[in-house]
């Protein structure tokens, strides 16, 4: 049966990479969180819950303006420390400010039973993703929340909505792609765009 999101075989609105046999193949948010994991593990770099959710943020910027899709579907929110998804949050929320030890797990439907978040993508868009998260992760978190804080950034547009605080609030996606194609132009010179 087809998704409703999609329309003579290509993505409405959101994320992922077609086999050959034109099916959708989807990477959530967890699964991208694996891959900054594996990436960053593979590095000798720790990563916290509260550095994931920034460069799963940067990850997911720098691919929307890169290839004018969603690396995900998942729901962006704007919280204190920065923007979060709430799925990742969740899954890591037991480490804290400590290094994350385990990867994100989906349920399999055929099973029932627990299985790690596996990326699908092309050699492309996964080298693309591996220079991103490569120049991210080994910054402090700090920083990495200071550069997701910026004045007029999708965080500030959301959390600052009215001059209110809005906690919790989705960050639009199509803002985040046109924030990273327009603005954000000093690591994007370093990861190759400029």
């Amino acid at each position: 049966q087809a998704d409703r999101r999609f329309r003579q075989g290509r993505p409405q609105d959101g994320a992922g990479e077609f086999c050959a046999a034109g099916v959708r193949m989807t990477n959530d948010a967890r699964a991208i969180a694996n891959l900054i994991l594996d990436t960053a593990e593979n590095r000798g770099i720790e990563i916290s819950n509260a550095a994931i959710q920034k460069v799963l943020y940067f990850s997911f910027g720098h691919y929307a303006a890169e290839f004018q899709d969603y690396l995900f579907e998942d729901r962006i929110e704007a919280w204190e420390y920065g923007p979060v998804v709430r799925d990742i949050y969740n899954q890591f929320k037991q480490f804290g400010w400590r290094p994350i030890l385990e990867r994100a797990t989906v349920i399999d439907f055929r099973t029932g039973a627990k299985r790690v978040a596996e990326y699908a993508l092309d050699p492309a868009r996964l080298g693309f993703l591996s220079t991103v998260i490569e120049f991210y992760s080994p910054i402090p978190v700090g920083k990495l929340i200071e550069l997701s804080h910026l004045r007029d950034s999708p965080w500030d547009r959301a959390w600052n909505h009215s001059s209110v605080t809005n906690p919790g609030m989705e960050i639009s996606k199509s803002e985040i792609r046109r924030y990273f194609q327009t603005s954000w132009s000093v690591p994007g010179a370093q990861l190759g765009r400029a």
